[in-house]
């Protein structure tokens, strides 16, 4: 089988921290296993771009795909193009004509906000895309209701959940010499190993709630339970604000973006996985890499009950769900688990749930099946 694979989510060859997310995650775990695969002849056409230009390089990508694809196709023989997300995949809604007289098959991988995202113009195209794509591929259930509400057909809508790769996030240390680590890589010397680490990770955005969990959670929460958030985006201002509101400095850490490295020693050497998403009109968490990501490493996670965070935990399993916006259910879970032998049980069951139930492997294979019921 001859795919092609489009992404604009590719970070800088020299600099991978430099744009790194959810689906950027996705896009490139995803184009190293399909790369692995020996029956596959594999081509790319993928956009490396950090952060601060992406919206520019996105547009140029855009229309080089335009002006290029067809011939690339014609000249390669490419059987099934894959976007790994629905912004590249917008092209087709003017070149679809023309891919469909040289007999390739387009599928489009659709995350959470690339769906929801409420520009009106843009909700045109992706009904356009969702036309004359020959397969959507929802990564979880509430992604692919947002499809269908868009009117996408239901026999192309297609969930496959996303993966994980176990080998990045491998643990080599105990959790106490890997919070030891990382308050050394910090220079941080005043928190107690019987203290309880919470942690983030994830665009600095409204729907994540991380400015809502300072401003409501964390006062609530006693001295000895700490609270670090990597990642940085629109809501920056607002959570300085709040951990300065509440005299938080001591006990809420913003850590930006930091090194694959520094974010595996956080997952190893925390507690508890915090995810208080809150709704918010035309934005929609799609899935939630980062809790696979954590768990690998044995971080239950507390979370939001809502959207696509009901594909990843498996409540008693990898985590719990607390309502969304109830800050004393927030509260009252996590003190459950400054009880050091709940919390070494719910460790160890998380880090053997993921593992079994997301792998790229079985995404991929699932995503082969797909391509080759249209073949």
């Amino acid at each position: 089988m001859r795919i092609l694979f489009v992404s604009h989510l590719f970070p800088p060859q020299d600099r991978p921290e430099a744009n790194i997310g959810g689906m950027q995650r996705v896009a490139t775990d995803l184009y190293a296993v399909l790369e692995k695969r020996t029956n596959l002849s594999l081509h790319s056409k993928v956009l490396r771009t950090s952060w601060k230009w992406v919206e520019l390089n996105t547009v140029q990508f855009l229309v080089g795909l335009w002006r290029n694809l067809p011939g690339y196709i014609e000249r390669h023989q490419i059987e099934v193009i894959l976007f790994s997300s629905m912004v590249p995949a917008l092209v087709l809604t003017r070149i679809h004509a023309k891919l469909a007289s040289l007999g390739v098959k387009t599928f489009v991988i659709v995350h959470g906000h690339d769906v929801a995202m409420p520009a009106a113009v843009y909700q045109r195209l992706i009904h356009q895309v969702f036309t004359v794509a020959d397969g959507i591929l929802p990564i979880s259930t509430s992604t692919a209701e947002a499809c269908l509400e868009r009117g996408l057909s239901p026999e192309k809508c297609h969930i496959v959940h996303n993966g994980i790769d176990v080998s990045r996030f491998t643990q080599t240390t105990t959790r106490l010499e890997a919070r030891h680590a990382q308050l050394e890589l910090l220079g941080i010397s005043e928190v107690p190993d019987t203290d309880l680490i919470l942690c983030s990770v994830g665009h600095l955005v409204e729907r994540k709630g991380f400015h809502w969990f300072i401003e409501e959670v964390m006062p609530q929460l006693p001295p000895s339970v700490h609270y670090w958030l990597v990642g940085d985006g629109p809501y920056q201002g607002k959570i300085r604000e709040a951990i300065h509101r509440n005299h938080l400095e001591g006990r809420v850490r913003l850590l930006g973006r930091t090194s694959e490295f520094v974010l595996k020693n956080l997952y190893s050497g925390a507690d508890l996985f915090i995810m208080p998403n809150i709704p918010v009109i035309g934005d929609l968490e799609g899935f939630g890499m980062v809790l696979l990501e954590a768990g690998t490493c044995g971080l239950p996670a507390i979370v939001s009950d809502l959207e696509g965070l009901h594909d990843v935990i498996h409540e008693g399993e990898n985590g719990h769900f607390v309502p969304s916006g109830d800050a004393i259910a927030f509260r009252d879970k996590i003190l459950l688990y400054e009880d050091r032998d709940r919390l070494k049980s719910a460790s160890e069951r998380a880090m053997a749930y993921i593992p079994n139930v997301f792998s790229w492997e079985s995404a991929v294979e699932q995503y082969l099946a797909i391509f080759r019921q249209h073949l």
